[in-house]
């Protein structure tokens, strides 16, 4: 009798382990607050009922035409597509949703900081992805679900799935940079020819000298020192921030791409 009651207890903590293995990695957890969307800025962006306005967290979106500086911007390519996605998702729900907060609660420009879900299961983030509308956008502290967002977008790439499918999505040579390459959320790809490591920085040299992938301060702690510096003579890709500098520098090139995350290093 002993015997079959242990036999019982071990079978029920195998199935028990066994499910929550098999729980997906974009599912809602418990902790959500209940909210209804007012409008849709673009393909990352909302505004509730309130008038806060909530950045989707994981993922960055074409950017719709805006004014920059005294010019107009022209849109990214598929930048509507993004926007109508999300219009036509929320609106099946009638634009009820659920929130789940960031651990950093707002961005430098006040907006909320959050995951998105409808009938309280689908991430709205994730969908994006999948469809190849959103780019994965790794940035700490708020990655709850960035394991998700990352296998989603993978897919989405293989695929060549909406956005992916564009010319303009497609890596830019490193060694090929100029100034009439737009700047923004870009992946580009190269041969790293150096890496300098200290406490206040990493700098990614890419072979050409027209590019540096830089890790601030404040993320260097999610970076592997080791693998950071293997990464040497290999052929790799990078999605983050192309910037242009200000004033060139004579030796690390007129680009820069900014990395928050070990996950915007790709293969």
């Amino acid at each position: 009798m002993r015997i079959m009651f242990q036999i019982c207890i071990t079978t029920t903590l195998i199935l028990a382990s066994y499910s929550s293995l098999l729980a997906k990695p974009c599912d809602i957890s418990s902790n959500f607050e209940n909210a209804t969307v007012n409008k849709i800025i673009d393909g990352d962006t909302v505004e509730l009922a309130d008038k806060s306005r909530v950045r989707l967290i994981g993922i960055n979106t074409p950017e719709k035409s805006r004014r920059f500086r005294g010019q107009t911007k022209p849109a990214e390519p598929h930048a509507n597509d993004a926007r109508n996605f999300l219009v036509q998702l929320l609106k099946k729900h009638q634009f009820k949703v659920q929130i789940i907060n960031g651990q950093q609660a707002k961005d430098k420009y006040g907006r909320r900081l959050a995951h998105l879900f409808v009938n309280n299961k689908t991430n709205v983030q994730a969908e994006l992805l999948r469809q190849g509308w959103a780019m994965n956008l790794a940035f700490s502290p708020n990655l709850k679900y960035q394991a998700c967002y990352l296998q989603v977008q993978k897919s989405a790439r293989k695929a060549k799935r909406g956005l992916w499918s564009n010319q303009y999505y497609q890596a830019i040579e490193a060694d090929k940079l100029s100034a009439s390459i737009r700047t923004g959320f870009r992946l580009i790809t190269g041969k790293v020819a150096s890496v300098k490591y200290s406490p206040r920085s990493i700098w990614i040299n890419f072979r050409g000298y027209k590019l540096a992938a830089k890790v601030s301060r404040n993320d260097i702690s999610l970076f592997s020192r080791k693998q950071i510096l293997n990464l040497k003579n290999k052929q790799i890709k990078v999605m983050g921030y192309l910037i242009k500098r200000q004033r060139p520098h004579r030796k690390y090139g007129a680009f820069i791409v900014l990395l928050k995350h070990p996950d915007m290093i790709l293969p």
